[in-house]
């Protein structure tokens, strides 16, 4: 169970996705999805985990895309 599934599972996909063709697309559509997200819960001013997790989950991201 994904305890952030509104982008979590988007993240999932991307990090389990070994086709080269298909990862750029993918990592571009999870960071906009986090990166919305993390704006929105700046706006709120709330829930300082779940930005973390999204500060975390960038950088996942940035691995992604410097290994495959």
């Amino acid at each position: 169970m994904l305890r952030y599934p509104m982008w979590q599972g988007m993240l999932r996909d991307a990090i389990l996705e070994f086709d080269p063709q298909k990862l750029p697309h993918k990592v571009q559509q999870t960071e906009a999805v986090i990166r919305a997200r993390y704006q929105a819960l700046c706006s709120e001013g709330s829930r300082t985990e779940e930005r973390q997790a999204l500060v975390d989950a960038l950088a996942t991201m940035r691995i992604l895309t410097g290994t495959r």
